[in-house]
């Protein structure tokens, strides 16, 4: 008995598409990224890579199965420019020493810092 199929309403495989690229591409930033470089997966953007001198490389890992899938009217690639642009800048000694923080201790200490404020 043949049954006709219907095509799904969803992009799932597009979608699963942009998240396996997500290894893929911290792998790539793994291997490539200067010595003293952090590369986070998942923490402010799909991947990211935190240079050494403070600046930081956010990246957004999209695919489309059929087609383009960041093409200049797309909903997709205004709302990745929206995110970036709405997270606001905060600074101030504290954010700062917290950003700078590379250890433990150094953690411990800005946090022992914010309680006394409080």
């Amino acid at each position: 008995m043949d049954i006709a199929s219907k095509q799904a309403a969803h992009a799932a495989p597009g979608q699963y598409n942009g998240f396996a690229l997500q290894p893929v591409r911290f792998c790539h930033h793994l291997l490539t990224a200067p010595p003293g470089a952090l590369v986070p997966l998942e923490h402010l953007d799909d991947v990211a890579l935190h240079y050494p001198d403070g600046s930081v490389l956010l990246e957004q890992c999209k695919s489309g199965p059929r087609q383009n899938p960041v093409p200049d009217r797309t909903a997709d690639l205004w709302k990745t420019f929206a995110l970036a642009w709405r997270v606001p800048t905060r600074t101030g000694k504290l954010v700062q020493a917290l950003d700078e923080a590379r250890s433990e201790d150094e953690v411990a200490s800005v946090d022992a810092k914010a309680g006394r404020l409080v």
